[in-house]
Parts: structure tokens; C-alpha cells; sequence
């Protein structure tokens, strides 16, 4: 509830989504703290010519509570689950 996404743009197949610090506050938890990630980055697989998203947190880079580095773009990645065969 207390996440806001401050603003978005697109710059060389990087998608930057600037939130607010809202986002730091789920509680904590490595499991929780991946599961945010995923789900942002497999939600922006939809954007087509996207290939990184950049998590920024009131226009900084940094990171997450937990210590999940989002500093740098990170890589959508080409499935959601792997299957192992």
C-alpha cells in the first residue's frame, strides 16, 4: 500500500522505474525481498524492446534492505519458471 511509482522511462532497451521508498518497507525477508524483483521484472517483459529494468528508489540507485544489489539494470529474464528436465 505504501509503494508509489514515482515515474517511468525508457532509454536504450532499458526500462527505469523510479519508486518511492515505500518499497523498502514490506517487512523484510530475503524470499519476500526476491519475490518483489521477479515480479517487477517478469511484469515488465510485457513492454516490448524492453531488455533491463532499472530499480531506482527516489531517483537513486542503491539497494534493497535485504542487500539485493539493484544498482545496475537487471536482466528480464526469458522464462519465469525453469523447468528442469
Amino acid at each position: 500500500q505504501e509503494v508509489e511509482l514515482l515515474g517511468s522511462r525508457i532509454e536504450n532497451k532499458i526500462l527505469i522505474l523510479d519508486f518511492n521508498s515505500g518499497i523498502k518497507s514490506y517487512g523484510g525477508g530475503t524470499a519476500r525481498e526476491t519475490a518483489i524483483i521477479k515480479q517487477i521484472l517478469y511484469s515488465m517483459k510485457q513492454i516490448d524492446e524492453v531488455e533491463k529494468v532499472q530499480i531506482l528508489i527516489e531517483g537513486k540507485k542503491g539497494n534493497l534492505p535485504e542487500g539485493s544489489d539493484i544498482s545496475k539494470p537487471l536482466p528480464i529474464p526469458n522464462a519465469i519458471n525453469k523447468i528442469n528436465g
